[in-house]
């Protein structure tokens, strides 16, 4: 499922500061390589780094739409979502995106045992059905 800036300037309660790009994949690690196409690249400062540093290299990599927590300058052609707390827009954004969902979801709890358990699950699924895991363990507010 696609987004226009404009779209997620809204469900996250954003200023749009530049173009109204299309958005159809989320990165919010800098050093991932695997861009894909249309990627919004989520600046947020976190305990040991400031990911806003890295916003002039992801332009330099051709990421041209950014959700950010502080205006950026921008060159022509990139677009940015300016918002209070990235991680809340980014609950929000996921919120708002699982309601367009229709699929089946399934979660899996527990302290201990998720991640085997979800790859012992993937093993199970019938080749030629459709589905989507997490490539790793994401235990953070993010994942």
């Amino acid at each position: 499922m696609k987004y226009m800036l404009s779209e997620i300037a809204r469900i996250c309660g954003g200023e749009l500061i530049g173009e109204d790009l299309p958005v159809a994949r989320v990165l919010t690690d800098s050093r991932n390589c695997s861009f894909g196409e249309e990627p919004l690249f989520v600046a947020m400062k976190g305990t040991n780094h400031d990911s806003h540093a890295f916003i002039g290299e992801m332009v330099r990599r051709d990421v041209k739409a950014f959700l950010a927590e502080r205006k950026t300058q921008l060159p022509a052609g990139c677009g940015c979502v300016v918002v209070p707390s990235a991680i809340a827009a980014l609950q929000q954004l996921a919120a708002h995106h699982r309601t367009r969902f229709k699929g089946r979801v399934v979660g899996i709890t527990g302290s201990n045992g998720k991640t085997v358990v979800k790859e012992w699950i993937a093993q199970q699924i019938p080749a030629g059905v459709k589905y989507f895991r997490s490539p790793k363990s994401y235990n953070s507010q993010l994942g």
